[in-house]
């Protein structure tokens, strides 16, 4: 059976319409008989937060879960190649106003920055989300100022470029990464327990990145 007429019978004319809800989103799709693309778009009428990249990775489960029950499991290659997007974010996640203030405020929870050999205030001022373009990474990007850093062994003020010299690296470093994660834990678990439409604990992984600035905002170069 050809592509077209086959979505005309199954996809579009018997099976859910032209649109399937997901977790209060709408995603609406039409197959082009002219290109043989099967064009996805997001009606958000409840103001969902989401992330690109884990509703596409929906979608191709969703595709590919459809053509295995009706038999038609060989279209899936074929089909995975000529899905377009359009009407979404191009790249990151959609974060609506309620979702940001919550997520903010937690990652606001942690106060002090103690890690090897610099210790300081810690204020955390924004954060922001990635995705791998798969559908199976989410990165969660935490930017905060350093106030007041000192060596934590002499109790000796450090200079802001000295803590750059002393963070430069820790991006290798397991334990940083795991000190990280371990004071950004209820961050982490919002998101990985309560957001389906940003995280999908059965495909996807969570990666915190931090950004380090110094007290009159300015960026300190350690990745």
């Amino acid at each position: 059976m050809r592509l077209n007429k086959f979505f005309e019978k199954y996809l579009i004319g018997e099976f859910h319409g032209n649109e399937i809800e997901y977790e209060g989103l709408f995603l609406k799709f039409n197959y082009n008989k002219n290109t043989g693309e099967m064009e996805w778009s997001i009606d958000n009428p409840n103001d969902v937060s989401y992330l690109r990249g884990g509703i596409t990775g929906f979608i191709d489960d969703w595709v590919s879960y459809f053509l295995s029950v009706t038999g038609s499991s060989d279209f899936y290659r074929e089909m995975s190649r000529k899905q377009r997007y359009v009407n979404m974010i191009r790249s990151g996640a959609y974060i609506n106003a309620v979702d940001r203030e919550q997520f903010l405020k937690l990652a606001q929870k942690p106060k002090k920055y103690h890690f090897y050999d610099v210790k300081a205030r810690l204020n955390v001022f924004d954060i922001d989300f990635e995705d791998d373009g798969a559908g199976q990474g989410l990165g969660i990007n935490i930017h905060m100022k350093l106030t007041d850093p000192i060596d934590p062994n002499t109790g000796e003020k450090l200079t802001y470029n000295e803590v750059g010299e002393r963070l430069r690296g820790l991006n290798e470093d397991d334990d940083f990464l795991e000190y990280i994660d371990k004071i950004f834990n209820d961050l982490a678990n919002e998101i990985y327990y309560n957001h389906p439409t940003i995280f999908d604990p059965n495909n996807m992984y969570i990666n915190i990145y931090p950004y380090f600035y110094t007290d009159d905002g300015k960026q300190m170069k350690h990745w």
